[in-house]
């Protein structure tokens, strides 16, 4: 019977062995133990119950890349500390430090391995409670993805031409490097009659095809909850291809073209590796070819000025 009684009444004392340490936070997002190891590791020995902390640690995500851990006193729950960071496992390592720092100073500042250091000075990080803690830098973003668009141009041909195009990206940080190929679908330009002695129905019907390249920054970047933005530079080259219709004896020709494009695009990532995005091009034409039909002339030569929407997507491969 005193062995039964002395069981009770040491049960108690052993939830007391340790502080108080709550890790609250989305299901994947570490947990109390986690949080309790990182201490340790830190001040290179066990928790104990003499140890000043008694926090619960609520985590939540807002947005992709910025989760927020808010440390709260678990006597009375007033918030203590703020701390942010751009994945859940960098909460955990800055949260230890501040807990280990608040224990013992001297000892969390040896960093023992392998630990990463999250902060260079952790007094500073306690003494402004509302500034986000700095966190260990990470290798630069890079993504390759292949994609498609639905093309309107208003300039290129002689009426407004609907067209499709491919594309490449490669993804470095917030640099998008594109390569572009497409077709614009074929328009025609008729000889008027009232001034020549053209055929009825006489002209040329022109398409293009062709690529460019370009480099967009993006000030902005989008996730599922609001569009991004990019902005555009590069360089386009293709061909106009006419054809001769209307007369007896119908001819080819094609003339290379180039321009200079500017655009902006608003990219929007419902998921991580889908980008949907709508475009808007300017191209100034680098020389402008002119397209005749013998014996009547010069029948059409494009605009100098086009402007260029898409809608379309890609997906990352890598």
């Amino acid at each position: 019977m005193a062995f039964v009684v002395a069981l009770v009444a040491t049960a108690p004392a052993r939830a007391q062995d340790t502080p108080r340490l709550r890790w609250i936070g989305p299901p994947g997002c570490a947990d109390d133990r986690a949080l309790r190891t990182a201490i340790e590791a830190l001040l290179g020995r066990p928790l104990t119950a003499a140890d000043p902390i008694a926090v619960d640690a609520e985590v939540r995500q807002e947005g992709a890349d910025r989760w927020v851990v808010e440390l709260r006193s678990a006597d009375d729950g007033a918030v203590e500390r703020t701390l942010a960071a751009d994945r859940c496992e960098a909460l955990v390592d800055a949260t230890a430090l501040v807990l280990a720092w608040r224990i013992d100073p001297e000892v969390a500042m040896a960093e023992p391995e392998p630990v990463p250091r999250v902060v260079r000075d952790p007094a500073s990080a306690l003494a402004a409670p509302d500034a986000p803690l700095p966190i260990p830098a990470r290798p630069t973003p890079f993504s390759v993805g292949v994609g498609a668009a639905f093309v309107l141009d208003v300039g290129t041909l002689p009426a407004i031409a609907p067209g499709v195009i491919g594309e490449v990206v490669v993804r470095i940080d917030r640099l998008d490097l594109r390569a572009r190929g497409g077709w614009l679908a074929t328009q025609g330009m008729r000889l008027a009659n009232d001034s020549i002695s053209a055929p009825p129905g006489a002209g040329v019907d022109v398409e293009w095809a062709g690529g460019a390249v370009s480099a967009c920054g993006r000030p902005l970047d989008g996730d599922a909850g609001r569009p991004g933005l990019a902005i555009c530079g590069g360089v386009q080259v293709g061909a106009l291809i006419a054809r001769g219709v209307g007369v007896s004896d119908p001819g080819r020709a094609e003339a290379p073209v180039g321009a200079l494009v500017v655009g902006a695009a608003m990219p929007w990532s419902p998921i991580d590796a889908l980008d949907l995005e709508v475009g808007l091009d300017l191209l100034v034409a680098l020389g402008v070819p002119g397209f005749e039909l013998a014996p009547f002339g010069v029948v059409w030569e494009p605009s100098p000025v086009a402007g260029r929407l898409t809608i379309g997507g890609h997906v990352d491969v890598r």
